[in-house]
C-alpha cells in the first residue's frame, strides 16, 4: 500500500510539472503572437482577460473600505506583460493625469493567494462571498482586490500565479475546492453544520408521504 501512495503521489507531483510547463510556454508563446492566436482553454485566455481588464474592488489599507476600480495588466498583447495595473476607471489606464493608474511590477510579486484567509484579519468576517477576494503580495506589502463574480476572481488568480515569475502556480483544482469549502462555512463546524443539514434534507425527500 505504502508503494501504491508513493507512486500516485509522485504521478501527481509529474502531473503538477507538466501543467506548469505547458502553461509557461503558452505564456511565452502569448507575449510574441497575442493572446486570440493561442489555442482556446490554455492559460492564455486568462492573459487576455486580464489585459482587456475588469472592474472590482481594491481594499484601501488605511481606511478599511473597498474602493472601486479597475484592474488589468498593461501593456496587452503582442507586447509582454509588465505590470498589474488600477485605476479609478478605465479611461485613465493609459494617461498621466487625476486618476492616474497605480501599478505593481510582475516581477515583485511573490505570491497570489485567494479567499478570506487571504484579506487582513478584521475584514474576513465580514465578507459574504470570499471566494471573489483575492490578493497580491510583493516584499514590501500587499494589496487586496475583490471581482465582481467568481470567474472574473479565478482568471485573475490563475493567471497571475502562472505569469508572476516569483509566484507559485495556482492549480483551477485547488482554487475549486477552497472555494467550494468557502460556501460550505468560514470554519470546520460550521460547514459540518450546513453538510448536516443537506443530508437531513435529503433524507426528509425521499420519506414517503
Amino acid at each position: 500500500m505504502e508503494a501504491a501512495l508513493e507512486q500516485a503521489t509522485q504521478q501527481g507531483a509529474e502531473s503538477a510539472k507538466l501543467e506548469v510547463k505547458s502553461s509557461r510556454a503558452a505564456l511565452a508563446a502569448a507575449k510574441v503572437e497575442g493572446a486570440k492566436e493561442l489555442p482556446k482553454g490554455s492559460v492564455v485566455g486568462f492573459l487576455k482577460m486580464m489585459a482587456e481588464g475588469a472592474p472590482l474592488w481594491k481594499l484601501c489599507a488605511g481606511k478599511g473600505k473597498w474602493q472601486q476600480r479597475f484592474l488589468a495588466l498593461t501593456p496587452g498583447p503582442p507586447a509582454a506583460a509588465k505590470s498589474l495595473t488600477w485605476s479609478t476607471d478605465a479611461k485613465y489606464m493609459g494617461r498621466r493625469i487625476f486618476g492616474r493608474p497605480t501599478c505593481v511590477d510582475i516581477k515583485e510579486v511573490v505570491q497570489i493567494s485567494f479567499g478570506a484567509e487571504a484579506l487582513p484579519a478584521g475584514q474576513r468576517d465580514k465578507e459574504t462571498e470570499p471566494w471573489c477576494c483575492f490578493s497580491v503580495w510583493t516584499p514590501k506589502r500587499s494589496f487586496h482586490f475583490k471581482a465582481e463574480n467568481e470567474k472574473i476572481a479565478e482568471n485573475f488568480v490563475l493567471g497571475l500565479s502562472r505569469l508572476c515569475p516569483g509566484s507559485k502556480p495556482i492549480f483551477r483544482s485547488q482554487l475549486l475546492l477552497q472555494r467550494a469549502l468557502g460556501k460550505l462555512g468560514p470554519d470546520a463546524k460550521s460547514r459540518a453544520a450546513v453538510l448536516s443539514k443537506a443530508l437531513r434534507q435529503a433524507a426528509a425527500s425521499r420519506s414517503p408521504l
